[in-house]
């Protein structure tokens, strides 16, 4: 019995006992590709999972008008009657969290002295991520009077905040 294969608009003839081991030879080719290929990935995920002994896991000196918020003062500086306060909750480690550093700073220099603005490393803070479920990296949660008043997750626009904080700021006047 013969089999016929069309290869480079050539036909060539194959008996069977060709053909089969040429269908074992893919598949052989097949799963050693789905092999490696599970392998790179399980490689790349432990890769980018574990860190480094050398990679820094600290809390930066923070610019100024920025608090560092931790499990022990959190409360107490974001909880006093009638405060205003935007915590954003973020990691060293993270691009849209340094991306959004200058304006975290740029509100903290515009609201000095009217609310608080605080930062909470998530490295450093599980208690504070799992009370507030944080999922998403930069999370910014406005308080009033030390209740969530809103929840932003992603990269807003530095005038996105500034609007919260105003609206929360002219809400605490009025009360």
């Amino acid at each position: 019995m013969h089999c016929i294969f069309l290869r480079k608009k050539r036909e060539t003839t194959m008996d069977a006992n060709q053909a089969d081991s040429l269908h074992h030879f893919d598949n052989a080719v097949r799963r050693r590709t789905i092999l490696t290929a599970c392998l790179l990935s399980l490689a790349l995920f432990f890769f980018c999972r574990v860190k480094s002994p050398e990679a820094p896991v600290y809390d930066s000196a923070l610019p100024e008008g920025l608090i560092a918020l931790d499990n022990e003062n959190f409360s107490t500086m974001t909880g006093a009657p009638g405060r205003v306060a935007m915590v954003d909750f973020y990691s060293p480690d993270c691009g849209a969290c340094r991306f959004m550093d200058s304006a975290v700073s740029h509100i903290a220099v515009r609201y000095k002295g009217k609310a608080l603005i605080g930062k909470v490393n998530v490295l450093l803070e599980d208690e504070l991520c799992s009370r507030f479920t944080i999922g998403h990296l930069p999370t910014f949660i406005f308080f009033h009077g030390g209740q969530e008043a809103k929840r932003i997750s992603g990269e807003p626009a530095e005038d996105t905040l500034a609007r919260i904080m105003d609206s929360l700021l002219t809400a605490a006047i009025d009360q």
